[in-house]
């Protein structure tokens, strides 16, 4: 396809095919375009039947023009729904309001058979371009054997998962790899939809073993994981038993193979082209007696999308303003220099409810070119599309950068503050140490991965390090927009319980979690301080986001976000407030002492048992087998 371009404009020209108009169905024809995109870093904001034709060669696209933006995890999922309703609905009478609702609501009647669509996706992670160079000494090469790499992965969504497995496809080709495989502990997953999927990656060479319901059922029944998770409940668990579950059967495999090393990841994590440098580090972290190494996150915020959408929102206004005041056709000024500024200044400038500072708070951060000589007209556009996506913690404006250190051995800190991407370098870190389900006002609360490191660091005396090697996260785009108070409300009784513990500790570096009847009161107090503290600015969030909903509406035309303000109109009022908190008042000295009182019980209960890991072995077994009759013919 030859054009020509002029700065930011190009006139494309392209052989002529005889066509017929397109009217459906070719979902092979469907999915080969899509990929493509993929390939060439783009989306297509207007996917639409009117917009393709059928060629002897297949479904082409000729809708060239603005609707071309570059490749986002966003994007690529609106495309893909539109994808899908072209190609199933075609003909449907209302299609083009069913192409603005499926942007945020996957669940209408006419996308039944949409995750198996979405499965058939080549989204390969290897695609993502990190956001600056890696320093030089990152690339060192040590002499040391190829890494025999496994990875526990928990799900319960597949669509969310699938990119990340075609990412560790591509890393298992690594020549600093000798063998790569990955556990997927089934969290209630759509029946079949993860069947297909583990189908197509194991297909493309990537080494799959999954631990289905049955098993932990027989396992959880059998003590496999303590007397605390005696009985495994029907459906979904926790996000606290599902990784305790996880790390038992992944601890069995790394104590099996003492030399391999383990990773945890969560499924709406993204490997990117630098996992293949920093990876060749995990021996020599290892060679200094670190257990347990806490990596990075790049792209979306892990915390709620409520707990960052303030300074989203401040972001949002700001860039109307100045977008709208400057004219259509002018290239988009790049301020990437003013936000990389804020970024030092202010570490936690993603986080409405940091404890750090909250100068970031009203210090807007600008939009970046998505791409040299990007308009402002452009720009404005995938602003206004890009803003929903707020809602589910897909930023525009405040993705989160991370820097890789230029000596990863000396920038190492002690931390127990472990997220969604954690390296195992001693396998008893998952073995003797379950992640405890803290409950206060009978109500689970989050952050049990990082009482999983306190314990670990404290009682079983294990190094934990920290470091900045980055993963990429992303958003939930596959979901309606839902502010989820239960999930709200555990956040902050975990990460204010876990503020308390943590203050405590500070004082008491060699403190072994033998706690005195004193002691768990002065946990209780600090964490009610630490709660007492986040209500307040919680609640200035509330008031401010009210305001900026008001100052957005009124700034742009009637049509302009009216989904999103509809959305805060419906979440932000003072009534949602009270019911949030209604439930969580103070913390329960009873709550607490029962918590701190049972860490070094039901870590040592944990410790004592085990699973039997065969299943695992034999689903690798027969998946090699499989492969090899396939070549052998």
């Amino acid at each position: 396809m030859p054009g020509l371009e002029d700065g930011p404009w190009a006139v494309l020209t392209y052989d002529y095919e005889p066509s017929i108009p397109y009217n459906g169905g070719r979902e092979a024809d469907l999915i080969r375009l899509l990929n493509s995109c993929c390939e060439v870093n783009i989306v297509c904001n207007n996917l639409h039947p009117k917009n393709l034709i059928v060629t002897q060669s297949g479904v082409k696209l000729i809708d060239y023009g603005l609707d071309i933006r570059p490749w986002s995890t966003l994007g690529f999922e609106h495309m893909a729904r539109r994808a899908f309703l072209t190609c199933r609905h075609a003909a449907h009478p209302n299609l083009q309001s069913l192409m603005r609702q499926v942007l945020t609501d996957v669940r209408l009647p006419e996308m039944a058979g949409y995750p198996e669509f979405r499965a058939k996706l080549n989204v390969a992670s290897n695609r993502l371009e990190p956001p600056h160079p890696l320093p030089d000494s990152i690339s060192k090469i040590f002499v040391h054997p190829p890494l025999r790499l496994y990875v526990g992965i928990i799900t319960s969504e597949p669509s969310i998962l699938k990119p990340l497995l075609d990412g560790l496809v591509s890393l298992s080709a690594s020549k600093a790899i000798e063998k790569l495989a990955v556990f997927v502990l089934d969290n209630a997953s759509p029946p079949g939809e993860l069947s297909a999927i583990l189908r197509e990656v194991r297909q493309a060479g990537l080494d799959v073993a999954i631990i289905d319901h049955e098993r932990q059922h027989l396992d959880a029944d059998a003590g496999g994981f303590g007397a605390a998770l005696r009985n495994r409940p029907q459906g979904q668990v926790g996000i606290a038993m599902a990784r305790t579950m996880l790390q038992r059967y992944l601890g069995a495999v790394l104590a099996a193979d003492t030399s391999s090393f383990g990773w945890v990841l969560d499924d709406d994590m993204r490997v990117d082209v630098q996992t293949h440098s920093y990876l060749q580090w995990l021996p020599a972290f290892r060679e200094q007696g670190v257990d347990a190494l806490i990596g990075a996150y790049e792209g979306a915020s892990p915390n709620p999308p409520l707990n960052g959408l303030r300074v989203q929102l401040v972001d949002l206004l700001h860039n109307l303003h100045w977008l709208r005041n400057l004219p259509d056709d002018m290239v988009l000024p790049d301020r990437t220099a003013e936000n990389a500024v804020l970024r030092a200044r202010y570490p936690d400038y993603y986080y409405d409810l940091s404890r750090k500072h909250a100068g970031h708070l009203e210090m807007p951060h600008w939009l970046e070119p998505a791409f040299p000589g990007e308009t402002v007209k452009a720009a404005y556009s995938r602003l206004l599309n890009s803003a929903i996506g707020l809602l589910n913690g897909n930023p525009i404006t405040r993705p989160i950068i991370a820097t890789p250190p230029s000596d990863p051995l000396v920038s190492a800190k002690d931390s127990v503050n472990r997220g969604g991407s954690t390296f195992i370098l001693n396998h008893r870190v998952l073995s003797e140490t379950p992640n405890t389900i803290t409950t206060v006002h009978g109500k689970e609360a989050r952050r049990s991965d990082m009482v999983w490191a306190i314990v670990n660091r404290h009682y079983r005396r294990m190094i934990i390090k920290a470091v900045a090697f980055p993963i990429h996260h992303v958003g939930r785009v596959n979901l309606a927009p839902n502010l989820n108070l239960e999930k709200v409300r555990g956040e902050i009784i975990g990460s204010t319980l876990y503020a308390g513990l943590t203050a405590f500790l500070r004082t008491q570096p060699g403190h072994e979690l033998d706690f005195t009847r004193k002691e768990m009161d002065e946990v209780c107090s600090l964490a009610n301080l630490h709660l007492a503290r986040r209500w307040r600015m919680l609640k200035q969030s509330f008031h401010r986001i009210s305001g900026l909903r008001q100052a957005i509406q009124n700034l742009v035309h009637p049509e302009e976000l009216r989904e999103l303000v509809c959305y805060l109109d419906e979440w932000f009022t003072p009534e949602s407030f009270d019911y949030l908190r209604s439930s969580v008042e103070t913390h329960d000295k009873n709550d607490i002492r029962d918590f701190l009182g049972s860490l070094r019980t039901v870590a040592d209960d944990y410790a004592r048992t085990t699973v039997n890991i065969d299943f695992i072995q034999d689903q690798l077994r027969a998946q090699r087998d499989t492969m090899t009759e396939e070549l052998t013919g």
